[in-house]
């Protein structure tokens, strides 16, 4: 049984050598809408960057609007470092060589609700479409606390390293508007993904979450 865990490791460590996920560049936020009379919302998308760092294509896995399309739209023009996977090196067969190769992203959009308690309007998350095996997706979304100090809205893009474990080994705040970050990161602490697959294999993957918070509704 222990010979048998110790091969297991030794497989994903091989895998994750030469692997590098693709990794975000720059692009810009959709402006947070105006929320009134709705409630907030969760979208998944799943973005698929090529050997250029160009995303190729969008497909929404999880949907609420207003959000989702406003997400999707600006996502498609934002810019990564493509993914780098070591390879057999066809003129040297004994040899390797790292390329650029195609791959997946998660993009997540998860936005409070514009009160601090109480039931709101608004329509629930649709599932639209189940993940491919490489991409990494959250199993669970923990909503963040209204920071009290805060006076109007704001947002915050986070950039987390999901392991081939699926455990979150980095944060990093790309981009955002005072008060939000410390309460997006005590959330996002809490998240737990099924981590990406390549070749059979669980790797290392990128994932960037935009947390939304609306102005309150009626004033805090």
């Amino acid at each position: 049984m222990v010979g048998a865990v110790v091969l297991i490791c030794l497989a994903v460590a091989q895998a994750q050598t030469g692997w590098l996920p693709a990794k975000y560049l720059g692009g810009g936020v959709p402006q947070l809408p105006r929320l009134t009379a709705i409630g907030g919302g969760q979208v998944v998308l799943e973005v698929t960057v090529d050997e250029a760092g160009n995303v190729a294509a969008v497909k929404p896995l999880k949907t609420t609007p207003p959000f989702a399309s406003l997400l999707a739209t600006e996502a498609q023009g934002w810019r990564f470092s493509p993914a780098v996977e070591e390879r057999v090196d066809p003129a040297r067969p004994d040899g390797r060589v790292r390329v650029a190769v195609p791959s997946k992203v998660a993009v997540i959009g998860m936005y409070r609700p514009p009160v601090l308690r109480g039931p709101t309007l608004g329509a629930q998350p649709n599932d639209l479409a189940a993940p491919s095996d490489d991409v990494a997706y959250p199993l669970n979304m923990v909503m963040p606390r209204y920071p009290p100090t805060a006076r109007s809205g704001g947002q915050v893009l986070v950039e987390a390293l999901i392991g081939s474990d699926g455990a979150m080994s980095e944060t990093k705040i790309l981009q955002a508007q005072p008060p939000f970050e410390s309460a997006a990161l005590s959330a996002m602490a809490e998240w737990k993904f099924k981590p990406a697959v390549r070749g059979g294999l669980p790797v290392s993957s990128y994932v960037y979450v935009l947390f939304g918070f609306p102005e309150i509704v009626g004033n805090k």
